[in-house]
């Protein structure tokens, strides 16, 4: 099911900006567009995750992949900014649909069949199959692109219809039945839902390594706008040569893939998972920094950019593990909602703040600003686990 999710998702990978950009948008209207999706899962990110705490797993990623279906069909037809907005509207609708609900089901699953493995390599596994299935989609996308540019969202559409019909025959959950939670009516389901929302936003509030990893997930948002939305763009300018940018999106993924299946090494090497964290948000922020001051060298600019995505790769499983380590299974997916959505209000802010800056200075000086922004917020952020 993580393969058919992201490959339904990286179709776009290598040219969601430039199609943007096609039909006349500049760098900060790309990003007001995206805007709009970052609006929609901070407003539905904790709802929904308590929608699927209450009413079931199952059921809201199945209603991800329905809207996730719409939006992808709506952005193929789509030509005006507003049109745009209003398809990522609908895609940040199923996107937290699935966003902490997915992960919730796999890990309580998990407990359920009394599993007693290392975490950590489960998610390392998920992170493998995630990249794989975005390079294999970046490169069918890059290419069906040059001969129609909408092809990309509509394969992604059609995708995610038959993952619909595959998560209803994969996935199994009996949770609900567990627990006796039984929805009566829509008021008492919106009742159900808001208690176990102020529960799970409670619990995050107060639990530092909780709060740590939210920091962390935020300062991350904010400074990683930047090169997920220009790097297209930025490359571009470099190497004149858009189907190269479907390998890049590969090479991307590969880093990634590098740093992933590290992570369980490097958390190891560091001892705790606290300190493997604030390292990897120091390789991203030099990746970063290398990459905008290395520009006149192509090689060795994409060589501190893929450096950048070895560090996100190492950062996403040891979160993931360190994260549900201190999460009860009644609020799992409401506080992994509440990290999310942490992440998307410092991306929200990341995308104002990098579509103006590389508009007015140029997307080299952006890479600067976002990489110095995470080496120094995550500075702040270690002085804070200190304490």
């Amino acid at each position: 099911m993580q393969f058919l999710f992201s490959l339904g998702m990286s179709y776009i990978g290598a040219t969601y900006v430039l199609f943007l950009m096609h039909f006349g948008l500049n760098t900060l209207e790309v990003n007001l567009v995206n805007v709009s999706f970052f609006l929609t899962r901070i407003i539905c990110e904790v709802p929904t995750g308590a929608l699927a705490d209450s009413v079931g797993r199952k059921k809201t990623v199945m209603f991800a992949c329905i809207f996730l279906a719409i939006g992808k069909f709506f952005y193929a037809q789509s030509s005006t900014f507003w049109q745009f907005v209003i398809a990522e509207v609908l895609a940040g609708i199923g996107y937290t649909l699935v966003s902490g609900a997915f992960q919730a089901w796999l890990v309580d699953r998990l407990k359920e069949q009394k599993y007693e493995g290392n975490i950590a390599k489960v998610f390392t596994g998920e992170r493998i199959v995630n990249h794989v299935a975005m390079g294999i989609g970046a490169i069918i996308g890059a290419y069906a692109a040059v001969e129609d540019i909408t092809m990309p969202w509509i394969m992604g559409g059609y995708t995610f219809l038959v993952t619909l019909v595959l998560v209803g025959i994969l996935m199994k959950e009996d949770r609900t039945k567990k627990r006796g939670t039984e929805i009566k009516s829509i008021a008492h389901g919106f009742c159900v839902t808001k208690a176990i929302a102020l529960k799970g936003m409670q619990y995050a509030r107060s639990t530092p390594a909780v709060l740590f990893v939210i920091i962390l997930g935020s300062i991350q948002g904010f400074a990683l706008q930047s090169p997920n939305m220009q790097w297209q763009p930025f490359f571009d300018d470099m190497l004149h040569n858009q189907p190269v940018l479907g390998y890049m999106k590969i090479g991307i993924n590969v880093f990634m893939l590098i740093g992933v299946s590290l992570a369980v090494q490097f958390s190891l090497l560091m001892r705790k998972q606290e300190h493997a964290m604030n390292a990897t948000q120091m390789i991203i922020g030099f990746g970063l920094v290398g990459t905008a001051v290395l520009v006149t060298n192509p090689a060795l600019s994409i060589s501190a950019f893929m450096l950048h995505e070895i560090g996100r790769g190492l950062f996403i499983p040891i979160k993931d593990a360190y994260l549900n380590k201190h999460i009860p299974s009644s609020e799992r997916a409401t506080v992994l909602s509440c990290y999310a959505m942490g992440n998307e209000v410092g991306g929200l802010f990341g995308l104002l703040v990098s579509g103006y800056c590389a508009l007015m200075w140029g997307i080299s000086s952006m890479f600067v600003i976002s990489g110095l922004a995470i080496i120094v917020g995550t500075a702040f952020a270690m002085k804070y686990m200190k304490k």
